[in-house]
C-alpha cells in the first residue's frame, strides 16, 4: 500500500474543481426544459442502483506501484 499526502493547496484545487463542475451541471440542468429534467431524473433513478451494484460487485483493480484503483 502506498500512502500519499495532499497539501492544503491540493485540497483547495480539488474543492475549486468540484465547485466548478457543480456550477456547470447546475447551468446545464437550468437550460433543460421541465420535461427534459423529469426524463433525466427518471433515468437516474433507474440507472443509479444498477451502477452502484456493478461497482460493489466488481473486483478491485490493482494499479502500478501497489494499492488498488478507485
Amino acid at each position: 500500500m502506498r500512502l500519499v499526502a495532499i497539501t492544503e493547496a491540493g485540497r483547495e484545487l480539488v474543492a475549486e474543481r468540484r465547485r466548478a463542475q457543480c456550477a456547470r451541471v447546475d447551468d446545464l440542468l437550468a437550460a433543460l426544459p421541465e420535461l427534459g429534467v423529469q426524463a433525466l431524473l427518471e433515468a437516474m433513478r433507474t440507472v443509479l442502483p444498477i451502477v452502484q451494484r456493478m461497482v460493489q460487485a466488481a473486483p478491485q483493480r490493482c494499479v502500478p506501484g501497489g494499492g488498488s484503483a478507485p
